[in-house]
């Protein structure tokens, strides 16, 4: 996996001393992989200056003796477009399986297009948790019981929005929808029902933990 990794990394960043480490960790949130790999990419503490060749002109009054320009270590990034790469930066980032099954392809998958051959993006990451909530759903509901699946994915849907209107911070409270059809019930043990739009037994959807 580290060699993987190594080889989307520029020699220019490996040279200055940038190192990776890949480690497996067990997580316990909810919904989480049991066993997921953490990559960790880190790159050293640049000089207090960095000269850097270019062509110019000599307008530019930054530009040494020789076509040397200083670069502020802060702000110059070993991997060009990623922000984590500049002085002493970590780039972190995960893939949700153990070590044993990493394969090439999911460690490219892992790495933003800064990395050399790199593919993660928004839509990718997007139908990846798209395809494992459909998956969730298939799996605990009854096969050809499609009143169920829909009910379970309204309700995620508006559970996303709040999740959204909260500014994406993970919220403990259901969300509640009105339904003048429905009144609000009360059951015994560690859950509450909600007044919902979710009808018959499954009104019990907006389960909200006590």
């Amino acid at each position: 996996i580290t060699k993987y990794i190594e080889e989307c990394i520029p020699s220019e960043a490996l040279d200055a001393g940038t190192s990776v480490m890949v480690m497996e960790v067990k997580c316990k949130i909810p919904g989480c992989v049991p066993i997921e790999t953490a990559v960790v990419i880190c790159f050293p503490h640049l000089r207090p200056k960095v000269r850097e060749k270019i062509k110019t002109d000599g307008s530019d009054s930054d530009v040494k003796e020789g076509g040397e320009k200083e670069v502020n270590d802060t702000t110059y990034e070993l991997i060009p477009g990623l922000k984590e790469s500049r002085s002493g930066g970590n780039f972190k980032t995960k893939i949700l399986m153990p070590m044993v099954q990493v394969t090439k392809d999911d460690v490219l998958d892992s790495l933003p297009s800064a990395f050399l051959g790199g593919r993660r993006t928004i839509e990718k990451m997007s139908m990846r948790v798209r395809d494992i909530m459909i998956s969730q759903i298939t799996q605990i509901t009854e096969e050809g019981d499609q009143e169920e699946k829909r009910l379970i994915a309204q309700y995620l849907i508006t559970s996303l929005q709040t999740y959204i209107e909260k500014g994406c911070i993970p919220f403990a409270d259901p969300p509640v929808i009105k339904d003048e059809t429905l009144e609000e019930e009360e059951v015994s043990g560690p859950f509450s029902i909600v007044s919902t739009p979710l009808p018959n037994r499954f009104a019990a959807m907006a389960l909200k933990q006590s």
